[in-house]
């Protein structure tokens, strides 16, 4: 007959086997996988986590961005949206939509020495309701990249849409220290 303190100690140190291999099990991100492309070493340059906002001061949306760079062939990351007057307490029913902070999905991301340029979207604009798309580039330098983004409004052939100008504005990431 096993004695209880002797179950009791196979027990927790199974456990902490099942904790050892969770964690070993390799990189974790609750952000969406990003494809990506370029040269082998400007993809490895970026790992780690990088943190930072955009601003565009034609429509007066800023947002966080969180990208994360495993390997050169492992990225995750999001870019949260806030609208003009999303930080309004109780926003009326009609401004509920138009003011609520939204995750966009960064579609590609290319690195060719110090450069970087990718895709956003497409996703429905919370003013003009079309169907938008971004595209970014930036230039790693150290442990920043900065750059430039711009959105326009796509037809349903994905091209753009005359009616509704386009729009644009700056990001920065830093790399996190760990």
């Amino acid at each position: 007959m096993i004695s209880w303190a002797l179950a009791a100690r196979r027990g927790a140190g199974v456990l902490l086997a099942v904790a050892i291999c969770s964690c070993a099990s390799g990189p974790k991100s609750v952000a969406p996988p990003i494809p990506t492309g370029g040269d082998t070493a400007s993809l490895k340059a970026l790992t780690g986590r990088w943190e930072g906002t955009y601003t565009n001061p034609v429509n007066g949306r800023t947002g966080t961005i969180v990208l994360e760079f495993f390997s050169e062939k492992e990225a995750h990351g999001d870019i949260l949206m806030l609208p003009p007057g999303s930080s309004q307490a109780k926003p009326s029913p009609e401004q509920a939509l138009r003011t609520m902070p939204q995750v966009y999905e960064i579609n590609f991301i290319q690195a060719e020495g110090n450069l970087l340029s990718g895709t956003v979207g497409p996703y429905e604009d919370p003013q003009t309701h079309c169907t938008a798309h971004s595209s970014f580039q930036g230039t790693l330098k150290g442990d920043s990249i900065e750059g430039t983004f711009r959105t326009e409004c796509v037809d349903t052939r994905g091209q753009p849409d005359p009616s509704t100008p386009a729009s644009g504005g700056t990001w920065k990431v830093t790399r996190m220290k760990i």
